[in-house]
């Protein structure tokens, strides 16, 4: 005789207080030997709602409000992982024993698993075609059931998916708001024989968003890396690039042009601030691991750009290189906009460095040692004599172009009174936070959190100890960076830091603290964290992205991020 057909419910969607046990439209013994087959994962929405490719318009350079401001929530619920586990439980029952026994040495010496490849093998594509689909499925599975039941509120929805339906282990369902679900996920046999297993995930939806320069905005990490035109050899420019080059803003053409989520900005997914965004990513829970969850659906927003400094590119509007203003109001003005009136839960900042001219002074420092730039920074040689004689200093006991004292003095002395207490970058600061006030005033700004900078950018660890190199683009007979540079920037990098972190804790903003991390990784180290001058060029067809971290850098910078989010904002 024929098994009796499953009574299995018709599809439908139920809105609406949960229906109750003899209302659920089942009939049928429990199995508890089905109950493997009932393991699922559910993931809301992608993991972190970044804002590439769908939620970014680079030709209106806006975000989408759909983006920022969900209407609903999707869950992607799946069986596969019951699925497998079900199937391996078969197999190891129906072959893997009766395969071993019937193997020579058995039970003393047992064949090897190499034996059983064709027994244990995955299982075959899922042909659209067919209505049983492959041995995935097994034979007496006739139709998953997923209930989705939000507590204290009236969702329900209930969706049945028959064996014809391929693949029939996913489905979704789309909830209109944050809170506690219950979902239940039922297996039907052929002959009226079920096992249900429920989770309950409660979800928020927080707002991230960054603002700042290149290390925030993920210069020299593009979206997708391009390549130089081969057939021009326009590699071999790459590979033999100097100093000089990089700051003649010399390019070179692509044969795969270099993607970016926002060129104009050099802007990608790659800067720190957005690496500890997705790795925040709390929006999946498998019944494999319990059944209480609870998650967090970020979404996260960053208008950093490259070159920006406070004044000029957060609080107003930005027209200094790489490119001219394409946006018209300041970074924080783009962010309120873009928020449409969401709370932002976490604001990252990365600001401070073109406050002090930082972009400038490797190529201050360096141009002072070669004849051929010394006209960049400052004087020519001709004029130091001249100033020299009216002085009344003799012109041979001057600096020269090679001996580079005057390019550091001059940098060190402009270094030291924009950083001075109350000098023009803690004004900057100042004016920064009383934006940020009227920011929150306006939307809600719940935690603030401020990085200073690497700083060891030219040491490398060697035999365990820190050393000082210089390498590339930043060496040579008459192009180098000397120890007396390196130490200049590291002490003045140094007091930039501990000026943001003294901001930070009078302004009540949490200070993330990235040198640590960076010690030993220099631009010349083996295991460097920095974008060289040739990986610039090659990557994305110019020297921009040079003396900014790379993706290893930026993925420590960003795990300092995220530990300081978690531990004051999670």
């Amino acid at each position: 005789m024929n098994a009796t057909p499953p009574r299995i419910p018709k599809p439908d969607t139920h809105v609406g207080p949960t229906k109750s046990k003899a209302d659920s439209g089942f009939s049928g013994k429990k199995d508890p030997g089905l109950q493997e087959l009932t393991h699922f994962s559910v993931q809301i929405n992608d993991p972190v709602r970044i804002a590439t490719p769908f939620g970014y318009n680079d030709e209106t350079h806006k975000y989408k409000k759909e983006f920022v401001n969900p209407r609903e929530f999707r869950f992607a619920l799946n069986a596969r992982d019951g699925l497998n586990s079900y199937r391996s439980r078969t197999v190891a029952k129906s072959a893997f024993l009766p395969a071993l026994k019937a193997k020579p040495g058995f039970p003393g010496k047992p064949g090897r698993i190499d034996d059983l490849k064709d027994e244990l093998a995955p299982p075959d594509p899922i042909d659209p075609g067919s209505g049983d689909g492959p041995p995935l499925y097994p034979d007496e599975l006739a139709a998953f059931v997923w209930t989705v039941t939000q507590k204290g509120g009236p969702y329900h929805e209930r969706k049945i998916v028959p064996r014809k339906m391929m693949p029939m282990e996913v489905s979704g369902v789309s909830v209109p708001e944050p809170g506690t679900y219950v979902i239940t996920l039922r297996a039907v046999t052929n002959d009226n024989r079920f096992f249900e297993r429920s989770m309950q995930v409660t979800f928020r939806s927080l707002f991230f968003a960054s603002i700042g320069d290149s290390s925030a905005s993920g210069q020299g990490n593009p979206q997708q890396a391009g390549s130089p035109d081969f057939n021009l050899q326009q590699d071999r420019f790459c590979r033999n690039a100097t100093f000089t080059m990089a700051i003649e803003k010399a390019s070179v053409k692509m044969s795969n042009p270099v993607e970016w989520m926002e060129a104009k900005a050099y802007r990608s997914m790659g800067g720190a601030p957005s690496v500890a965004a997705i790795s925040l990513d709390n929006s999946s829970a498998t019944t494999k691991r319990g059944s209480v969850f609870e998650l967090d659906v970020i979404t996260y927003v960053t208008v950093a750009r490259s070159g920006a400094a406070i004044i000029e590119g957060l609080l107003n509007t930005q027209t200094q290189p790489p490119n001219d203003d394409f946006i018209g109001v300041g970074q924080i003005d783009e962010l309120e906009r873009t928020a449409k009136g969401r709370r932002i839960d976490v604001l990252m900042i990365d600001i401070g460095g073109n406050d002090c001219g930082f972009s400038d002074v490797f190529k201050d420092l360096v141009s002072g040692d070669n004849v051929f730039t010394a006209g960049l920074p400052g004087l020519a040689s001709a004029a130091l004599d001249t100033l020299a004689g009216t002085a009344g200093i003799d012109p041979s006991s001057r600096p020269t172009i090679g001996d580079d004292r005057v390019a550091r003095n001059d940098v060190e002395e402009r270094l030291i009174a924009l950083l001075a207490p109350g000098g023009q970058v803690e004004v900057n600061f100042n004016s920064l936070k009383a934006r940020l006030d009227t920011l929150n005033d306006d939307l809600g700004v719940e935690s603030i959190f401020i990085t200073g900078y690497p700083i060891g950018i030219f040491q490398s660890k060697r035999d365990g100890d820190l050393v000082f190199e210089s390498c590339g683009v930043f060496s040579g007979p008459d192009l180098d960076l000397s120890g007396a540079d390196i130490e200049l920037v590291v002490s003045q990098g140094f007091f930039l830091n501990a000026l943001i972190q003294r901001k930070a804790e009078q302004f009540g903003w949490h200070y993330v603290e990235p040198v640590k991390a960076f010690q030993g990784h220099g631009y010349c180290a083996d295991d460097s964290w920095w974008v060289s001058a040739e990986t610039s060029c090659m990557q994305q067809g110019d020297f921009e992205g040079m003396v900014h971290p790379n993706h290893e850098g930026h993925k420590a910078w960003g795990k300092e991020f995220a530990k300081s989010i978690r531990e004051h904002a999670l």
